[in-house]
């Protein structure tokens, strides 16, 4: 999942329905910890912080910027500073699984904006009414290529 869309509150939604998934959000989401908040902590390169609630657990790593994550799918991590002893930062799994599958949905907004019918138009139903078009058409491509 992409942090635009991601929430604590939407994680509760997906166990109850039982639907894991992992991704990243935004340090300001609404049910986020509050002592997780990047103002508050001082992380140094290659830090993590845990914080386990229910079935979900929220992390906060620093490389170049802090990254905060949101999982179901994974374990709590150990806390703590992971480098190497020249000082490269050692990747946790969890930012590693997250990497390797964040891909997929910016090649299906690379896909789609390849052959786009967009106009430029002020409506907002009109621009609405394009993209619509533009992912029926994408899924349509995909379905054909996948049967062929």
């Amino acid at each position: 999942m992409d942090n635009y869309f991601s929430s604590p509150d939407l994680f509760d939604d997906m166990v109850k329905k039982q639907i894991y998934c992992c991704g990243t959000v935004r340090s300001k989401s609404n049910g986020m910890p509050q002592d997780l908040d990047p103002k508050r902590l001082t992380l140094r390169r290659s830090d993590l912080q845990v914080r386990t609630r229910g079935e979900f657990t929220t992390i906060i790593w620093r490389d170049k910027g802090d990254v905060n994550i949101l999982t179901i799918i994974h374990g709590a991590p150990a806390e703590g500073n992971f480098c190497y002893n020249y000082g490269k930062a050692i990747k946790p799994q969890i930012v590693a699984d997250c990497n390797r599958h964040m891909g997929y949905v910016d090649k299906g907004d690379r896909m789609n904006n390849s052959y786009s019918i967009k106009r430029r138009t002020w409506k907002w139903t009109k621009k609405l009414l394009f993209h619509l078009f533009d992912l029926a058409i994408l899924n349509s491509c995909i379905l054909f290529l996948i049967k062929v």
